[in-house]
């Protein structure tokens, strides 16, 4: 992926203080709204582990800016995406092009037909339900990153439903301009999907 770089971030703090002088006023109030200390903190160490990533030379300075749908950018910065779920934090930046990143842990869920009935597209749908049952949730998972990372990608979130976007979950690597990678770390474990502008 050329101009693409991609990051793995801790997710827990060697230095709580260190870490929290570098966040801006905002990043320390909303965490403090923590309600339990363990999110407090994996919060601290993600955001300054990000500020570390994307300006280097003064991590404190840095200024972030939002887009009309709250995608985050870094002023003077990289274009960049982060995405954590449980145990794990990526941040990928680029040279040029927006990105959008997503990751998730595969695990149960007891309303896995009901959520894939809501966001895949009609084709996705009756694809995945040919499926033998035991391949239906990596499948999902798959899905579900490769529509997140286009949705980031484009900076519209959720106020695009993911119902509308045909991504599939396997070898359509071009999405409405996009170019879409995914792949998956420690088999099983992490399922990281990544969306990259044009040209």
């Amino acid at each position: 992926m050329d101009g693409v770089t991609l990051h793995a971030l801790p997710t827990v703090s060697i230095d709580a203080l260190a870490d929290l002088a570098l966040l801006d006023s905002a990043q320390r109030a909303r965490a403090q709204r923590f309600v339990r200390p363990g999110d407090a903190a994996a919060y601290v160490a993600l955001h300054a582990a990000l500020r570390r990533v994307l300006a280097p030379e003064a991590p404190a300075a840095l200024v972030y800016t939002q887009g009309p749908h709250g995608k985050p950018a870094a002023r003077g910065g990289p274009e960049f995406s982060l995405s954590h779920c449980p145990g794990h934090a990526w941040v990928a930046l680029s040279a040029g092009p927006p990105v959008g990143l997503d990751i998730e842990v595969p695990r149960p869920m007891a309303e896995l037909a009901g959520m894939a009935a809501q966001v895949m597209t009609a084709a996705e749908h009756a694809a995945w339900l040919a499926l033998p049952e035991d391949q239906r949730l990596a499948a999902f998972v798959r899905l579900w990153t490769r529509k997140e990372a286009c949705l980031k990608c484009w900076g519209v979130g959720l106020s695009r439903s993911p119902a509308m976007l045909h991504t599939g979950w396997d070898t359509l690597t071009d999405v409405q301009g996009l170019r879409l990678y995914t792949d998956t770390y420690n088999p099983g474990c992490l399922v990281l999907s990544l969306a990259l502008g044009g040209p």
